[in-house]
């Protein structure tokens, strides 16, 4: 700072000058740090330029070192017999690597102060090849918002940087050019071997950053090397094109799809390979980007992917093309491959037919399971679709491109189970394959494993289960090693493996790794106005429309179906063969195969007769008489059916029918309005009626 002793100093006197107490700070340690105490330095700052001028105490220093262009004006204002030398700079060239790995385009702020320094340190990372940023200089009295950019670039001064970024890069603070240091010592008169020394001790930072960026031009050069690797490796064709239209690469793909030595393509350029489309050549002119575009190269048809890569800058354009003979093929040999192990999902949501609130309920559930990885047990009757929601969750899920492998554990013999779960060694076992074999785990990687009638495991099944579960690997029969497995599980039973657990036949740990998310499916005899849309689509399935009558779907409604949608299926399909024959079954008859069939079937599982018991005749015919008003959509009291039954030859006491009435409206088979509002008949009579040939 200023004082009063510094004037009569002699003439290697040096002043910084600098209204930036940060600024001076920095040219004093770096004077220092090049000169020593060779330099007898004093620093001013603009207030204490102004009191000493005040007080008529202006030193005559042999040179007046100043960095910003408001210092300058100050110096030549009050130094006018001085060298005033203004500070050139260079940078420190820190954490270069990482500013040149940024992706082409990104905006950095670059933070220095005041403006000229923020633009001067912009002008130098532009110097030095940084052309593919965006650089946009800030300081601090600029009234920039700063609100959507991560990232800021600054030269040492931290104090200058809002905190406001998510990545903070220092570059180090810039150091005093060549220029600036010889001038400096040529102006103070200092010695050669001096000179000699700071030439020295700035060559050798010099060579050390030089170094430095040595290093980072070989390892941009190694990737431009490993990128043409990967070019030719590659068996899409790959053809690379340069700023000045230049073909520079050319895979060995290329040339086999092309069907051109790569000396000839390269040499005749892209107008001449891609002659014959020129939608094409128009896309390669303007450097635009296309995916999966049809073209026709050297006669053959083509897919076209178009893409700019930029390798050290260079702006260079790639056209990437796939015979369509080659897509055709390849999709035929996954499709094949996919078919015959069976490893696809082929049902989603929508194929779950349903509109009642206890399957919307489920689905809405199973969807929200489908967006997780977490392990599934989908439990239910046999027959209610466990495996159907297992694909769809799958299909709906992240994981819906990878394979979907199922394993019943009812359909194997236990000694089968493990080797087809978690494969074998070769020569493991008498039998085995020399090759050995992937296990389902295995092939069911990245993707999803279904285990259905998991309640049949036996406990030793459940334990390797178990560790597989926790430890996320797998390690075959005979192996030594685990294989690592990503492998969502999804479960299903009929079972209450709850009380599976209570009967010491499952495992209770198991049960937590597995039942993470319970999905519940309802069985159809608790959802029954979901039989007519399940129904529907099974009729469309097998061409029996007679199955859709009011008669038939009476009787469908009335069965219990305890094999739930797969019996329902099983009835459609023996009704079909009946039924398509219109000729040899008229719709009487093909109502009383029907009737005989639902009488089997509850005879066979030991089910109720609709749930009603038979009725006498004149119960029969009082519930037909109330079925035959209802169909011209009216209610009729009890007087008027005296009426109707007497007008028919039927004789029946007013005391009788009031008796009848009650005994069908507490079997559910009639409906009673208020007072004086007559009766209806319900959906279980009409069923009763159907199945007594009545109506």
């Amino acid at each position: 700072m200023y004082s009063q002793s510094s004037v009569d100093r002699d003439n290697r006197q040096l002043l910084i000058l600098s209204h930036l107490e940060p600024e001076l700070k920095f040219l004093c340690a770096r004077i220092t740090e090049i000169f020593g105490n060779m330099p007898d330095l004093v620093t001013w700052t603009k207030s204490d330029l102004e009191k000493a001028a005040q007080e008529r105490n202006i030193i005559k220093p042999k040179a007046v070192l100043v960095s910003l262009e408001e210092d300058k004006k100050l110096a030549e204002q009050y130094f006018k017999e001085c060298r005033i030398i203004s500070v050139k700079r260079m940078l420190a060239c820190e954490n270069i690597e990482t500013i040149m790995d940024f992706p082409e385009n990104t905006e950095l702020i670059v933070v220095n102060n005041p403006e000229d320094c923020a633009v001067d340190t912009v002008k130098s990372l532009q110097a030095m090849g940084i052309n593919h940023l965006t650089l946009i200089p800030y300081w601090p009295d600029s009234g920039m918002d700063l609100s959507g950019y991560d990232t800021v670039v600054y030269p040492g001064f931290r104090e200058f940087v809002p905190d406001v970024f998510k990545q903070y890069i220092d570059i180090g603070y810039r150091y005093l050019s060549f220029a600036t240091i010889f001038e400096i010592a040529n102006e103070l008169n200092l010695p050669y071997e001096h000179i000699q020394t700071i030439y020295e001790k700035t060559t050798s930072l010099l060579v050390e950053k030089g170094y430095d960026l040595r290093r980072m031009v070989d390892r941009l050069e190694s990737s431009e090397r490993n990128f043409r690797m990967i070019c030719e490796m590659s068996t899409n064709g790959i053809i690379g094109i340069d700023l000045q239209d230049k073909m520079i690469i050319c895979n060995q793909s290329a040339c086999a799809q092309i069907g051109m030595d790569r000396e000839t393509i390269l040499t005749s350029g892209y107008q001449s390979i891609f002659a014959e489309d020129e939608r094409l050549l128009e896309i390669i002119a303007g450097r635009e980007n296309v995916v999966d575009m049809l073209a026709t190269v050297c006669g053959k048809n083509v897919v076209i992917n178009t893409y700019g890569i930029d390798v050290i800058n260079t702006g260079n354009y790639f056209v990437n093309l796939v015979l369509v003979d080659t897509i055709q093929n390849t999709e035929i040999k996954v499709r094949q491959t996919i078919a015959q192990k069976g490893f696809a999902a082929r049902y989603k949501f929508s194929d779950i037919q349903g509109k009642s609130e206890a399957i919307k309920e489920t689905l809405s559930f199973a969807k929200k399971c489908a967006k997780c990885d977490l392990n599934v047990l989908i439990t239910g009757e046999s027959g209610t679709g466990k495996e159907l929601f297992a694909q769809a969750i799958h299909n709906a899920s992240n994981r819906s491109r990878m394979p979907f492998v199922a394993f019943n554990f009812a359909a194997l013999p236990e000694p089968l189970i493990e080797s087809e779960l978690f494969g074998y060694e070769g020569g493991a076992f008498t039998g085995a394959l020399k090759t050995g074999k992937a296990g389902l785990f295995e092939l069911a990687h990245n993707g999803t494993l279904f285990l259905d009638e998991i309640g049949d495991a036996s406990l030793s099944v459940q334990a390797r289960l178990l560790r597989v579960l926790e430890e996320k690997e797998v390690m075959r029969i005979g192996a030594s090693k685990n294989i690592p497995i990503n492998v969502r599980i999804i479960c299903a039973t009929n079972k209450s493996l709850a009380a599976s657990v209570h009967e010491g036949s499952f495992r209770r740990d198991l049960l937590y790794r597995i039942d993470v998310l319970p999905l519940r499916i309802p069985n159809l005899r608790s959802r029954k106005e979901d039989i007519l849309p399940i129904l529907s689509n099974i009729a469309k399935e097998y061409r029996i429309h007679r199955i859709l009558s009011p008669e038939i779907l009476l009787l469908f409604q009335a069965y219990d179906w305890p094999g739930n949608a797969r019996e329902l299926r099983t009835a459609v399909q023996y009704l079909s063969i009946i039924g398509n024959d219109a000729d040899s079954c008229d719709d009487k008859e093909f109502i009383q195969w029907t009737i005989a069939y639902f009488q089997a079937k509850r005879e066979e599982f030991d089910l109720p007769d609709s749930g009603y018991k038979k009725i006498e005749d004149k119960s029969e015919i009082l519930l037909n008489e109330i079925y035959q008003a209802g169909l011209h959509g009216m209610r009729i009291g009890r007087n008027s059916l005296l009426k109707r039954l007497t007008e028919k030859g039927v004789s029946l006491s007013e005391a009788e029918c009031k008796n009848l009435l009650t005994v069908l409206k507490e079997r559910g088979l009639i409906s009673q309005g208020r007072t004086k509002q007559g009766v209806q008949i319900t959906e279980a009579g009409k069923t009763l009626l159907v199945e007594h040939g009545i109506c």
